[in-house]
């Protein structure tokens, strides 16, 4: 019997399992299951037929049956089906399977990113009254978000938080930013009140996905409303924060907006980067305010950032955006001799500051 289902024969193993006298018990059928499933032709419905021949004819399965025939399923990595057994082995016999074997299961799933199996294990978790341990629910989560389902992953933690599990700031910021970004800024700031009123801890990544969130949706009174909040609940916005709020204004041509903006986060201490000036420059230029963009250059300087690729490819991007081709091809060929020239006295032992790189921009 061991010999044909360690071959992967089934039918041979049981017509030997048949002839045992007396007639083979539990034990008996486990340790074919265990052999059969060690071969390399093992099939996940076959396994399925020989738990219900036994709960149809006998002997009848035990725990251990069903805990052979998940091992060896999971170990072959039929997850589907080793679900199926752990569903059975709970519903139709009343056998409890333990939270460790479980969670193996969801493991996998997750790891995978098999987001409805995932969904089903988890289902299968509370209904034994267990609840998954901090990194699971974050990768089931993560897992989710990934197949752009925000507004299931947001249930899913609904339903762990109704139940006393206590999660990281990091579970529930990807959930936010998430719902921000699949347009659920609505269910992203009663998600926000929600967290707020039970006493978990927000930061200023919360705040800006709620920013983006209303930027994003173009609902600027909302995202005003949530800088300046974010500002009086003493959560001092980052460049990160300012730069979502600039960007969404300049896509919707609010320029005069987006300096009012930059101006300000100077006021608010936040240390600027290229790309929030890069942003604005490209934006300016694009509408054609020629001298707007210079004072963005000036900002830069005193912010002590220097010109990077992208600075210049804003600006030319900007002059063929506006139509200026011949003076996209001026400032390029331009662009070119200065460089030069700085490569030129680099080699004579001269170091270019942030002041050489800003003035060459504004002569240009």
């Amino acid at each position: 019997m061991r010999a044909a289902a360690a071959a992967g024969n089934l039918a041979a193993a049981l017509d030997a399992l048949g002839r045992l006298r007396p007639a083979p018990a539990a034990p008996d059928y486990n340790a074919l299951l265990h052999a059969y499933l060690r071969s390399n032709h093992a099939v996940p419905e076959h396994v399925a037929v020989v738990i219900s021949h036994m709960r149809c004819v006998g002997p009848a399965p035990n725990a251990l049956t069903f805990n052979t025939a998940f091992n060896g399923l999971l170990r072959l990595g039929r997850l589907n089906a080793a679900h199926a057994v752990l569903e059975e082995m709970r519903s139709g016999c009343g056998f409890v399977p333990s939270f460790t074997v479980v969670d193996r299961l969801i493991k996998k799933a997750v790891s995978g990113s098999h987001s409805d199996l995932a969904l089903k294990v988890f289902d299968l978790m509370l209904r034994l009254r267990y609840l998954p341990t901090l990194p699971i629910a974050n990768a089931i989560v993560s897992v989710l978000l990934k197949s752009g389902r925000s507004e299931t992953a947001y249930e899913v933690f609904m339903v762990l938080v109704n139940r006393r599990f206590v999660p990281d700031v990091y579970i529930y910021n990807k959930i936010l930013f998430g719902l921000c970004k699949s347009g659920c800024s609505n269910k992203a700031l009663a998600l926000f009140c929600n967290l707020k009123k039970r006493g978990f801890s927000l930061n200023v990544y919360s705040y800006t996905s709620l920013v983006f969130g209303f930027c994003k949706e173009k609902l600027w009174a909302e995202a005003y409303r949530a800088l300046v909040k974010m500002c009086n609940e003493g959560c001092k916005p980052s460049v990160v924060t300012y730069t979502v709020v600039i960007n969404f204004l300049c896509k919707d041509g609010k320029t005069n907006n987006a300096m009012h903006i930059l101006w300000m986060a100077c006021e608010k201490g936040c240390r600027l980067d290229n790309i929030i000036c890069n942003v604005l420059l490209h934006a300016l230029c694009c509408s054609g305010k020629i001298s707007e963009a210079l004072v963005i250059i000036d900002v830069m300087e005193e912010a002590g950032l220097i010109p990077d690729y992208f600075t210049i490819s804003a600006l030319a991007a900007g002059f063929l955006k506006a139509g200026h081709v011949k003076t996209c091809q001026d400032f390029i060929q331009r662009v070119r001799k200065a460089l030069a020239l700085v490569s030129r006295l680099v080699q004579r032992g001269f170091l270019p500051s942030t002041t050489t790189y800003n003035t060459i921009l504004k002569g240009l």
